[in-house]
């Protein structure tokens, strides 16, 4: 989907970026200042690198040695700022109606009643974009963003000022625009679980370089790649089912497959699907059942891959979803691990948490 190379100088900052991926949805991962906003405006032609080439799709954007250099207005590009960038001139309803007008199809994938009732806009529409709350901003961002029909979608940071009800219906119309629509998208986040979300084909950037690109187990066998995400926060997402709340809703009870976990206490129904994340650090493995711990979790399950990392070793396994475990070097001699191998895993209730 997308194809780069490029190098670019702004205010005493230099991004070289490498990165080539055929997936329609790929994630933008690195911490603040790494350099992801710039990629985005590069791609989406607000500035123009100093030299290199992007294309997306196959189509080249920009050649700075054939000269090529496609304007930004005929890009066909989406973009979600962090800041939720509106039309100030216009209201909500203006702004939509806008990104209806820059539409290309003649039958959208998304039609204005649709984004204003999936983003909960209706209150809003003829309000002053001035008026909007951060949150507020960003949904009429992403609505007028889709209503635009892109050929590629780029988001910096989309769900940083909403909540966690919010959050969840925002993912959903974005699952939506990437199951049912095709839509490409670029998603820039610092939060794994976020993109994970979405996709699990990443580009990890950090100070301007991109220091790994494709599915993430693959980029995490990258020692500075896998140091970056365990300093940002790695952590598996995992899906469940609620079975119930137990001990006066001080827990709750749900189904991983045919095994049972118990989470932290939760609003969600009885019945319903949720996610869970939790960190490969927080998380024991043993080739055997233990006693007497006070980690009130124990999953069975089969080692499926193991990457040695510099020191240490992620090792991923099988309970019905992957799990991936970080160990030391000497913690997988004196177990014996293999792939193959049987093996529980020790969690405790509160090293989870609950996700959108």
């Amino acid at each position: 989907m997308i194809d780069l190379d490029v190098r670019h100088d702004a205010g005493g900052f230099r991004l070289e970026a490498r990165a080539s991926d055929t997936s329609r949805v790929i994630g933008l991962f690195g911490p603040s200042g790494a350099g992801k906003t710039t990629l985005l405006e590069l791609i989406a032609g607000i500035v123009s690198p100093d030299r290199g080439r992007i294309a997306v799709d196959g189509r080249l954007l920009c050649d700075t040695r054939t000269g090529v250099g496609v304007p930004a207005a005929a890009r066909r590009i989406g973009y979600v700022f962090q800041d939720g960038r509106l039309f100030p001139h216009r209201s909500v309803r203006g702004n939509l109606l806008y990104g209806r007008r820059r539409a290309i199809s003649t039958d959208p994938a998304f039609s204005v009643s649709d984004v204003v009732e999936a983003l909960e806009l209706e209150p809003l529409l003829r309000r002053s974009t001035g008026d909007l709350s951060g949150g507020e901003r960003q949904r009429v961002s992403i609505a007028r963003a889709l209503l635009s029909a892109p050929r590629l979608l780029l988001l910096d940071e989309p769900l940083s000022a909403l909540d966690e009800r919010l959050k969840s219906r925002t993912l959903d119309l974005l699952r939506t625009a990437r199951d049912e629509h095709g839509t490409a998208m670029l998603y820039v986040s610092h939060s794994l679980w976020e993109i994970q979300e979405l996709t699990d084909h990443v580009i990890f950037l950090d100070a301007g370089t991109v220091v790994g690109c494709g599915r993430l187990h693959d980029v995490l066998c990258n020692e500075r790649a896998f140091a970056l995400a365990s300093r940002l926060g790695l952590e598996n997402l995992l899906e469940v089912e609620i079975l119930r709340h137990e001990a006066n809703g001080e827990v709750a009870l749900a189904a991983l497959g045919d095994q049972t976990l118990i989470l932290p206490p939760t609003d969600r129904l009885a019945g319903s699907r949720a996610r869970v994340s939790i960190r490969p650090g927080d998380i024991v493995l043993a080739r055997g059942r233990i006693e007497g711990l006070s980690a009130r979790n124990m999953l069975h399950g089969t080692v499926r891959r193991m990457t040695e990392i510099g020191r240490r070793w992620l090792v991923s396994v099988d309970v019905g979803q992957e799990i991936r475990v970080e160990v030391t070097r000497s913690s997988i001699e004196e177990l014996g691990l293999v792939e193959g191998a049987d093996v529980w895993l020790y969690l405790k209730t509160f090293a989870f948490s609950w996700r959108p």
